[in-house]
């Protein structure tokens, strides 16, 4: 069988782009799982726990710490490497949660832009009257602008006489 210069050609010209391709993907390297850094916005502290917390961030934590008290931090990290050590990418989010496994701040976070979401807030108005914000109640025991100052003074002798 004979072959033509062109079908050496086009033979030889794939078998380069195949190694090439064989060679950069031996060269890539990934560790930890990916996780959505946008669920981060939605993780409220004091409510959300650490099970809701992974279905947010779509995956399980890559390290768990857990604490004498019951509380926990959990990692959540993915680091890639398109040519070793030469160009790389690495995504960290540390969360930490309290004894009763409720989500209480950011511990540490790289490369993740967004911030967790804040509490609910109630309403600062009195019942009754909407749009009129409540005002603090007063501490009596603070409260001396209606009362005077007493200064009693007690001593007790330090001797028996």
């Amino acid at each position: 069988m004979k072959h033509s210069a062109r079908t050496v050609g086009r033979f030889s010209w794939r078998l380069a782009t195949a190694g090439a391709a064989l060679a950069l993907l031996a060269a890539c390297s990934t560790t930890g799982q990916s996780f959505d850094s946008a669920g981060l916005s939605k993780i409220v502290p004091g409510t959300t726990t650490l099970t809701q917390a992974e279905g947010l961030l779509g995956a399980a934590p890559t390290d768990i710490y857990r604490q004498l008290d019951g509380s926990l931090t959990a990692r959540w990290a993915q680091k890639s490497s398109v040519l070793t050590d030469a160009i790389y990418l690495r995504k960290e989010l540390w969360l930490r949660f309290d004894s009763y496994g409720r989500f209480e701040r950011v511990v540490n976070s790289v490369n993740v832009m967004s911030e967790p979401g804040k509490p609910p807030t109630a309403p600062n108005t009195v019942p009754g009257q909407s749009g009129q914000a409540a005002s603090p109640a007063p501490n009596p025991l603070a409260d001396t602008s209606a009362r005077s100052i007493d200064n009693t003074v007690v001593s007790y002798p330090l001797s028996a006489e």
